[in-house]
């Protein structure tokens, strides 16, 4: 269930489903479901969390996902200096986990060094080729730096990697409307994007029509005025 250390919606669902079946749990799976369980109280308790996290890994050290909760804990609660620390743990026990770079990548972010940031999902992509989410956040640095050029290719090789993922598709839409692309490459690119959505939305192709004309000039078909 290492779903439920991202400590978010989707975590709260696979920590009630691994409540449903803590009895089938060994006791490193139980151990780490007791420490993250004042994390989905009403309200969370992050403080109790964090005590329990600690006492696993001061006799579990080696436990990877254990200091990625932690790290994720930590960031919740604003303390970025011990989240960077619990991430870098975690990196130390596990090179290959891509949430270590991904996650202190954003931490860059909050702290406005673009350019570690950059480094950090770099190095991801290095490490870990076959992350998508590296790329994906990638994309947005670069975008936000100016490079669009580099932006796009690193939404190409995404697109590649992960031809079913519609965000892929969305960025690729962002970057080549960047770089100037024509209308009928956006559209083709928001159509691919729509095909590859899990979860259909009935007014997305009028939005992504809406945010061409605006993207245009085209105020007048913006507003759907005919």
């Amino acid at each position: 269930f290492r779903r439920s250390g991202a400590l978010d919606a989707g975590g709260r669902h696979a920590y009630l489903d691994a409540l449903d079946h803590q009895a089938k749990l060994g006791p490193r799976d139980a151990e780490l479901l007791h420490a993250l369980g004042p994390s989905f109280a009403d309200p969370p308790d992050w403080r109790e969390s964090g005590q329990r996290l600690e006492a696993m890994l001061a006799h579990r050290p080696g436990d990877a996902e254990a200091w990625e909760a932690l790290g994720i804990l930590r960031f919740k609660q604003s303390d970025l200096d011990a989240a960077e620390e619990a991430l870098r743990r975690e990196q130390a026990v596990d090179p290959g986990a891509y949430t270590s770079y991904f996650l202190r990548g954003h931490l860059r972010v909050n702290r406005a060094d673009i350019a570690g940031a950059r480094r950090l999902f770099s190095e991801c992509i290095d490490r870990v080729p076959a992350t998508v989410q590296c790329r994906g956040a990638l994309v947005w640095i670069e975008r936000m730096a100016g490079d669009c050029a580099t932006a796009d290719h690193v939404a190409r090789d995404m697109v590649a990697l992960a031809p079913d993922l519609s965000l892929g598709y969305a960025q690729r839409a962002e970057t080549a409307a960047a770089l100037g692309a024509p209308r009928v490459a956006l559209t083709e690119l928001l159509a691919q994007k729509r095909a590859h959505k899990t979860i259909k939305s009935l007014t997305e192709q009028a939005d992504d029509e809406t945010a061409l004309a605006l993207r245009e000039g085209n105020f007048t078909a913006a507003l759907g005025v005919p």
